[in-house]
């Protein structure tokens, strides 16, 4: 009689038992391990070796009920493995036993060594950590290999150029390096060829009789306006790039501004056949800035000139000059603290001014002032309102003083209004003088 005991995985736990249902106890055992694990079953006090997908026949000489089994060890490859179970078949002594055991199972091999073949559909390599090789090829005497694939997607050719290795091809995942097409690359025409060196630079040659290659602008939608000339030197439009000198120079119908590497603008040209001219500043100002070509600047009244440092404010009556050491000068300007008597109306005595101007737009420090005179206490007229042009305005300030030499007299003023003001003295009877002004 045959009995076929559940099955179970040996990769799931480490060990386990199990129960045999032969009547007596004894009998035959096939046990085939289909796993990745090599295991050790243990019965009575016998232990017997099962390899990994191999199948195994014990003969059971002694009542046996119950087998042990526990993990030996694990193959490398035992995940890959398309199944992981254990089956055992239990057979009474007169049950015959087919096929010859142990034998192998042929579903996975395991080769030590590196294995050629011919040809495959598929090369999958799945649940690996990269970078791993998937295609390599490293020839005798090679430093690097020729061809290597790897599953981070980096792919590497490398070839002898003068038996010396050179890169020829590489896709790189990483920021810095994309793509590499060989360090020393060439585009083969019918008429010449391109070559990209190690160093980045593009060489032709050729030729102008055999067909040279000849880089005759940049391929862009500007319609051929920015151009090389194969030199280093750049134009775009009118202006120019010289790669040798460092100038750029702005080409105009009558002659050119040139900027040389110092940042100097220089112009050529003459009058009779059309120089550049800078006669003002572009700008949003109506023309108010200027400059003459000489480094002067003039915005409306002031000026700067170049050459002295000084800093000129032009008026209709004279020039005010703030020389380069900060000092300032006047020219043909009445200045407005200079002592000078202007009246616009009828003169006025000199009792009623002591020379003072008595017109409020004078500018003066002390604009106008007029003196009274008195021997008592009391309310007096200053005569403030006599005064043309500013008898709408009011006094600022009052004194009063004796008119005796040696006098002790005390005199005062209390209160100053427009037209009044109230004098208070100390003794009756002896004269005083007054003066009103408006500073």
């Amino acid at each position: 009689m045959k009995f076929v005991l559940p099955s179970f995985d040996p990769s799931a736990t480490t060990s386990g038992s199990v129960t045999l249902p032969l009547p007596t106890g004894m009998g035959s055992l096939i046990i085939r391990n289909d796993s990745g694990v090599n295991l050790i079953f243990t019965f009575n006090n016998d232990n017997v070796r099962v390899l990994a997908q191999t199948a195994e026949r014990v003969v059971l000489c002694v009542p046996t009920f119950t087998i042990t089994w526990k993990q030996e060890t694990i193959l490398s490859n035992s995940a890959n493995v398309p199944i992981s179970l254990v089956l055992i078949d239990a057979y009474t002594p007169e049950e015959p036993v087919p096929s010859t055991y142990p034998f192998s199972i042929p579903r996975v091999a395991n080769v030590g060594n590196a294995v050629s073949t011919t040809s495959s559909n598929s090369v999958i390599v799945s649940g690996e950590t990269p970078p791993n090789d998937l295609v390599k090829s490293s020839p005798t005497g090679y430093t690097h290999s020729t061809i290597d694939i790897r599953d981070d997607g980096t792919i590497t050719v490398y070839g002898l150029d003068n038996n010396v290795e050179k890169l020829l091809f590489q896709i790189a995942p990483s920021a810095s390096v994309a793509v590499k097409i060989a360090l020393l690359s060439t585009a083969i025409g019918s008429s010449g060829q391109l070559t990209v060196d190690e160093s980045g630079n593009l060489v032709t040659t050729g030729t102008a009789s055999t067909g040279a290659l000849t880089m005759t602008k940049i391929a862009s939608s500007d319609s051929g306006k920015v151009k090389t000339d194969g030199s280093g030197n750049e134009t775009v439009a009118s202006i120019t790039a010289n790669a040798a000198s460092g100038n750029t120079v702005v080409a105009g119908s009558s002659g050119q501004a040139t900027i040389d590497y110092a940042g100097n603008i220089v112009t050529t040209g003459t009058a009779s056949t059309g120089a550049l001219t800078a006669t003002k500043i572009a700008s949003a100002d109506g023309g108010a800035i200027s400059t003459d070509g000489s480094g002067n600047e003039t915005a409306k009244s002031l000026t700067v000139n170049a050459a002295t440092g000084n800093t000129l404010i032009a008026g209709s009556a004279g020039q005010l000059t703030i020389d380069h050491a900060g000092n300032l000068s006047s020219t043909g300007i009445v200045t407005a603290y200079q002592a000078t008597y202007i009246n616009s109306a009828t003169a006025e005595t000199a009792n009623d001014h002591f020379g003072f101007p008595t017109s409020e737009a004078d500018g003066k420090i002390i604009r106008c002032g007029v003196t009274f005179a008195g021997n008592s206490s009391g309310t007096f007229t200053h005569g403030w309102g006599g005064l043309q042009n500013i008898a709408s305005l009011t006094p600022t300030w009052c004194g009063i003083t004796e008119n005796v030499s040696g006098n002790t007299m005390t005199v005062g003023v209390d209160s100053l209004g427009q037209t009044t003001v109230h004098v208070d003295v100390g003794v009756t009877g002896t004269n005083w003088i007054g003066f009103v002004v408006r500073t």
